[in-house]
């Protein structure tokens, strides 16, 4: 092509030292800003990584002080509600963070053996990695599905065998959603489809990935915050799941079904 291209319009082949003589020279161009772009990006990973524990130790070293500050806002004859809305807050933090990390380790554990049946390599690490993902709901499933799909489709080259990596993973998400995270989490972090997805758009839009992560406990604690007063409490009940009001009519107080009775009500309402 280089021949006929030079007979036909004149053009001058470029050899191999030519070539490599330009490449060479535009690197050498391009790596002072490469340089300084990877030093920037890791000067600010460890500014933040060193910042995160002192952020962390202050809060949690004037806890008290910033409660008392937020008392002062506060009528005395009203700081126990503020104080019980204060401690919902805390068990709703606590127990959306423990529950989301037990449900990791048993998405991760129900996703390994899946994948170990389909003889999918990398399984345990595509196992985990896709339960991770899980916690940006109803985007997370999707990415941490594709993936390992996409690699067992060129691995095997089999349409079939990569459709039931995906199968694997929803029906892994079926169980997820609909038995192990409201068996562990319960009603605590109780917020309607509607409400998490309008949460998870606002919160990409603001914060990105992280305000995706965050969205979701953030709104949890908005719900608590408008429960706590009658004149917000409508807005805590559009937020909250439409079966909350079945379940405050219907159940005692005292009244604490268990795992069984759990699972047969969720039946029911499916």
């Amino acid at each position: 092509m280089q021949q006929w291209a030079s007979l036909k319009f004149g053009y001058h082949p470029m050899s191999k030292e030519e070539l490599i003589d330009s490449s060479m020279k535009s690197v050498k161009k391009s790596a002072g800003g490469y340089l300084g772009t990877t030093l920037s990006t890791t000067a600010g990973i460890l500014s933040v990584t060193t910042l995160v524990p002192i952020y962390i130790f202050c809060f949690l070293y004037y806890r008290d002080h910033m409660r008392q500050f937020l008392f002062r806002f506060v009528a005395p004859d009203k700081r126990t509600t503020v104080l019980h809305t204060m401690d919902n807050i805390q068990t709703v933090v606590q127990a959306y963070i423990q529950g989301l990390l037990t449900v990791i380790v048993i998405v991760s554990v129900l996703n390994a053996i899946g994948l170990l049946v389909l003889g999918v390599k990398f399984a345990v690490f595509f196992a985990v990695f896709a339960s991770v993902l899980a916690i940006i709901p109803y985007i997370g499933i999707m990415v941490g599905s594709a993936i390992p799909a996409l690699v067992t489709l060129v691995e095997t080259g089999s349409p079939g065998k990569a459709a039931a990596v995906v199968g694997v993973f929803v029906f892994v998400q079926f169980l997820e959603g609909n038995f192990i995270t409201p068996m562990i989490t319960g009603s605590k972090v109780s917020i309607n489809p509607m409400a998490a997805i309008i949460a998870l758009i606002l919160g990409g839009e603001l914060w990105g990935t992280p305000g995706m992560i965050l969205s979701i406990p953030l709104i949890a604690v908005l719900k608590v915050v408008f429960d706590a007063s009658k004149a917000t409490e409508p807005w805590g009940f559009l937020l909250g799941d439409v079966t909350d009001g079945e379940d405050s009519q219907t159940d005692k107080p005292d009244d604490k079904p268990g795992f069984f009775a759990k699972a047969w009500r969720m039946i029911k309402r499916m």
